[in-house]
């Protein structure tokens, strides 16, 4: 039995693990990995904040746990969750440029592909600048990428929840 406080999620998009410390959501992804079930104030906050965005019906985002993230990556998570309404995209470059290191575009691009946070810290919403849709390291890869920004747009027009 893990120490760990975690909990397993079933989703539109599959299983989705979270994993929590004393001070908030450290991890949650898609996976199949084994938890016990665990009454942790924070896991159940980020258990209704994720119901909410598969309902389309905003929730007051989890307390977050990044003291294992480099300040850079604080830095691009920031950036990341400030891109909005959902649906809306920005670029690996903007995001670069926006933490101040405007030449850090492949730097961007490793903090997302390590992003312990999907959908909270929308790294789905970056796409490249040549075009294209780009590359996603959760769940099924750019399928998932795309269903979640098409979600996006549907649930804010109205269309989707």
């Amino acid at each position: 039995m893990s120490l760990v406080p975690m909990r397993a999620v079933e989703t539109r998009l599959g299983r989705m693990v979270l994993e929590s410390s004393a001070i908030g959501l450290r991890r949650w992804g898609w996976s199949d990995e084994h938890c016990e079930p665990s009454d942790c104030p924070h896991l159940n906050s980020a258990a209704v904040w994720l119901q909410g965005y598969f309902d389309a019906v905003p929730m007051p985002e989890p307390a977050l746990d990044r003291r294992s993230m480099t300040p850079f990556a604080v830095a691009v998570c920031e950036v990341l969750a400030l891109i909005a309404p959902p649906g809306t995209t920005t670029t690996y470059g903007e995001v670069a440029a926006a933490v101040g290191r405007p030449m850090a575009q492949r730097a961007v691009g490793a903090v997302m592909a390590r992003n312990p946070l999907p959908l909270l810290v929308p790294c789905h919403r970056v796409l490249p600048s040549a075009g294209g849709i780009g590359a996603y390291s959760a769940a099924e890869g750019a399928r998932t990428k795309l269903w979640l920004l098409e979600h996006e747009r549907r649930t804010r027009n109205g269309v989707d929840g």
